[in-house]
């Protein structure tokens, strides 16, 4: 580890005795690596089955309003309406993540 000290200025006194060896510098460095690492790792697995999840919805959002569209096509007023409902599900399904509700 090394410590600038402004060595040629008389006032700055003598430098700190903040010594690490090369091998307790190297395990260190290698054991925060390794955690930051890690952690760097859970967070992309949370976000990515998050973006699954969500892709999910959508598929079956978009499934169910083809379904709809094609098994009530008698009523296209009962069709938007359950069209309506099944996107406002969607986006009522992210309002909490996107915004604190306190």
């Amino acid at each position: 580890l090394t410590m600038l000290w402004p060595a040629s200025s008389p006032e700055a006194g003598p430098p700190p005795r903040f010594v690490l060896s090369p091998e307790v510098e190297s395990i260190v460095g290698s054991a925060l690596f390794f955690l930051l690492v890690f952690r760097t790792n859970q967070c992309y697995d949370r976000w990515w089955e998050g973006r699954k999840q969500w892709g999910l919805i959508i598929n079956r959002t978009r499934d169910f309003a083809r379904q709809c569209a094609a098994y009530v096509r008698s009523n296209p007023a009962r069709v938007r309406r359950l069209v309506s409902y099944t996107v406002a599900y969607a986006i009522t399904t992210k309002q909490p993540l996107r915004f604190d509700l306190d």
